[in-house]
């Protein structure tokens, strides 16, 4: 049963899981995750980098609010009156 799953799975490394941490940031599967979880949670931002994978708020708040792209990673919303 090891030699089976050890030809399908790859070895976990610390470095495997920093390529991941680089690929998935600011990546179309971060952008997905986010806009469903934004909109699954109602735009509270805390629970969404709760929930979102690779995510730390001290590092990551900054790139929706300072990105000039970053209403594209949310839905749309109707102005508040």
């Amino acid at each position: 049963m090891r030699p089976y799953r050890q030809s399908v799975y790859n070895e976990v490394s610390e470095e495997s899981v920093g390529n991941f941490f680089q690929r998935y940031r600011g990546g179309l599967e971060e952008s997905t995750d986010l806009r469903h979880l934004y909109t699954k949670h109602g735009g509270d931002m805390p629970m969404v980098f709760m929930w979102l994978m690779c995510s730390d708020p001290k590092l990551a708040s900054h790139r929706c609010s300072q990105n000039p792209k970053a209403e594209t990673l949310l839905p749309n919303r109707d102005p508040e009156p």
